[in-house]
């Protein structure tokens, strides 16, 4: 049983405080384990939001730390990893919410059970849209579902480092500071991909486990488009470090060895006010999405090659 964990949470405008205190209560009923959870700000504008989350600090075991400038999310987990002192560290986003009462415990338990062989346990997320909440129009969550088979654990063991996602993740610390994210990365997008080749590449142990956390908010479909234009532009970036480890990037080069991308992009250029359209409406697809992400990436690996 794991006895020291740190609960590390970046957080950037939005208030995480009900996280917190939800993860605490867990945390504070689990005989014989030293905790803090720690949550990171990574130069947040909306001072409301701020305040919220720096009420943390009076309560027993939480504590935040703040960044005067958005550094972007490699930064902020690697800044929480450095400063945190558990043994192991339970990396959540600040948008998830708990499912069970057990989560930490689950984590402990599982952590401790495996301790001597699995450097990595990766809980996973489910979709919980909140009462009244309207996703029927949502490009991110029509995403989602149409990803919820693949994303169960038993699926991503198959692919435990290509399937790799940071949204609820354990880590041992040691572990953690020897395969960081990578802070060229300031954007959105593909920094949890290139930390699971990186833990690939040191040979850790991955076990995904089935304890999820609820995924219950998603942003405005030009939102969603403009942060998948953000990680589209990371992947060209880091294409060479990156390749055979995307399946977009295993479809693109097979399309540019048949000598196809060119029509392609022609079809797009006309095509792409539509696309932009549906994906932006009220009933988006996401073979649509699909399709705008693969000629998104040829567009922007064509650039970036002449």
């Amino acid at each position: 049983m794991i006895t020291s964990l740190s609960v590390l949470i970046p957080v950037y405008n939005r208030d995480c405080s009900q996280l917190v205190r939800a993860l605490q209560r867990q945390a504070m009923s689990i005989e014989g384990l030293q905790f803090e959870i720690l949550v990171a700000d990574d130069g947040s504008s909306q001072e409301e939001l701020k305040a919220a989350n720096r009420a943390v600090n009076q309560w027993q075991g939480c504590r935040v730390v703040e960044r005067a400038t958005n550094g972007g999310r490699a930064v902020i987990r690697n800044l929480l990893a450095k400063e945190a002192r558990g043994e192991y560290l339970l990396f959540l986003d600040s948008n998830v919410s708990l499912l069970h009462d057990d989560f930490l415990l689950r984590y402990v338990e599982q952590g401790g059970e495996q301790s001597s062989e699995v450097d990595v346990l990766v809980g996973g997320y489910e979709l919980t849209p909140a009462a009244g909440y309207e996703v029927n129009g949502n490009l991110r969550y029509r995403y989602e579902l149409s990803c919820s088979a693949a994303n169960r654990a038993e699926e991503r063991a198959k692919r435990p480092y290509m399937a790799f996602v940071s949204k609820n993740f354990m880590i041992r610390r040691s572990v953690m500071l020897q395969c960081p994210f990578d802070e060229r990365i300031r954007r959105y997008g593909y920094e949890d991909v290139l930390l699971g080749k990186r833990l690939q590449q040191a040979r850790a142990q991955v076990k995904y486990v089935d304890n999820p956390v609820g995924f219950s908010t998603f942003e405005s479909n030009a939102a969603f488009l403009r942060k998948t234009e953000d990680a589209l532009l990371n992947l060209v970036t880091l294409r060479e470090e990156m390749s055979g480890f995307t399946h977009i990037q295993s479809v693109a080069e097979r399309l540019m060895r048949q000598h196809l991308e060119g029509p392609l992009l022609v079809l797009f250029s006309l095509l792409r006010p539509l696309m932009r359209h549906c994906l932006l409406g009220d009933n988006p697809s996401v073979s649509c999405f699909n399709a705008y992400r693969l000629c998104y990436y040829l567009q922007l690996l064509k650039k970036q090659v002449k």
